[in-house]
């Protein structure tokens, strides 16, 4: 079975009588599943439709086009017994239909300023309709290898849905949080084609498997394309939408897909993960070391190679520590500076020595890298994450802003054109 431009979406067969009841004639089931393949829908091989039988199917239809359009469909089949004059035959259908205006999504991908397994999505939702209200059910990644979190949206009706007036636009932002590996593998174990729930579990947004599974396929082969034109990394989207249509007086659901392609400005990325917050007793200890964990993520279609370096904090900087002032409390008041523990001298000595007692490690750098200061990789496939340990050492509490890192780098595939990454600035919150 073959349709004009792939338009429509066949379900299961159904085999039944001329009176219209099923007839258990296929392997003892009452439905025949057709496989499709490059194009094409074939029923099993042994399949045998009898004299006097007939077969029903649900057909959707997936089409861009909008306005009064014909679907052309052709049906390829050949008689039990073979005749030399009638070997095949085959039967063309043709059926119109009006095809009214639903949503059209744009956008853009970026990669998270926090973590390189996140990604941001800047959505774009447009209602094409001049005369229905249509409702965002659902948003989901079509290969189940992210976790979507709505960030920023017009706020949500009280059935969790995102309303869309005729011929308005409503902006979406999206964190996409990759699934870990475990969690990934065991999902495609499962065969979870809902991205979320078991395999018994219905297809998200009412539709049935094939149709779900046919926009899957017709995102893959719009990436396929795409890489013949080197855009770069994507992520494939499907919203799920509901309308109750003005026009036609009935309630309609669908899907749009479409792929998110990362721009090729930036084709390296860094993050920092660090701790949120540090304590640390520096009367007991007094360096205190923080891990941290430097993820590089290779965001162009090349291999790359290159060196962190861990620099040194610039000596010239002003601290953004500042030590405990003394306690004094303990001397009685008016006491002289001999009786609070300080030596006379000349008027402005006791001023000067209370500053150096305030701030007693003055002289030292703001922070420092320890441990391997220089990491050096070889070969980062396109759209993998190299990880570096690395360790800061602060002398005392206070808020700090380390940007004193850097990635050398370049392509694999060259011995020159070596580029340059700053690190990203990131705080770390000590208190003592």
């Amino acid at each position: 079975i073959a349709s004009t431009n792939n338009s429509l979406i066949f379900d299961k067969f159904a085999v039944v009588q001329q009176e219209e009841q099923s007839l258990i004639d296929f392997g003892g089931a009452q439905s025949v599943d057709p496989v499709y393949k490059k194009g094409l829908y074939e029923l099993p091989e042994d399949f045998t439709l009898n004299p006097g039988m007939k077969i029903k199917c649900t057909v959707w239809i997936y089409t861009t086009q909008v306005g009064h359009v014909g679907m052309h469909c052709a049906f390829y089949f050949q008689p039990t017994q073979s005749h030399p004059k009638m070997r095949f035959r085959v039967l063309h259908c043709t059926q119109h239909v009006q095809v009214f205006s639903s949503i059209q999504l744009s956008g853009e991908m970026l990669l998270s300023e926090v973590s390189t397994r996140q990604i941001l999505l800047h959505t774009k939702i447009r209602n094409c309709n001049t005369h229905d209200t249509f409702f965002i059910q659902k948003l989901l990644e079509s290969n189940g290898t992210h976790d979507l979190n709505t960030v920023g949206a017009r706020a949500l009706n009280t059935n969790g849905t995102h309303r869309v007036n005729p011929n308005e636009q409503t902006a979406i932002f999206i964190e996409a949080d990759e699934k870990p590996p475990a969690i990934e593998a065991l999902t495609k174990s499962l065969g979870d084609v809902s991205l979320g729930g078991g395999p018994q579990e219905p297809v998200p947004g009412g539709l049935e498997q094939c149709v779900y599974e046919s926009l899957k396929e017709s995102l893959v082969l719009s990436k396929l394309e795409a890489q013949g034109s080197k855009k770069g990394m994507h992520f494939p989207l499907l919203v799920f939408w509901h309308t109750n249509s003005r026009v036609t007086s009935r309630a309609h659901s669908g899907v749009v897909g479409m792929n998110f392609f990362m721009k090729a400005d930036k084709p390296i990325h860094m993050a920092v993960a660090s701790p949120q917050q540090i304590v640390h007793n520096f009367q007991q200890e007094s360096i205190c070391i923080i891990p941290c964990k430097i993820s590089i993520f290779n965001a162009s279609q090349e291999s790359v190679s290159g060196t962190l370096l861990l620099d040194s904090a610039v000596k010239e900087i002003k601290a953004s520590w500042r030590r405990t002032p003394l306690a004094s409390s303990s001397a009685p008041a008016g006491a002289n500076a001999s009786a609070a523990g300080r030596v006379p001298g000349p008027p402005g000595a006791a001023t000067q020595q209370h500053a150096l007692e305030e701030n007693e490690l003055s002289g030292c750098l703001p922070y420092s890298w320890c441990g391997k200061l220089a990491h050096k990789f070889k070969d980062l496939s396109p759209y993998e994450t190299k990880e570096v340990e690395a360790t800061v050492c602060v002398f005392a509490a206070g808020c700090y802003e380390i940007d004193a890192f850097r990635l050398q780098w370049s392509f694999s595939n060259t011995n020159f054109s070596q580029y340059e990454l700053p690190g990203s600035r990131f705080c770390l919150n000590v208190s003592g």
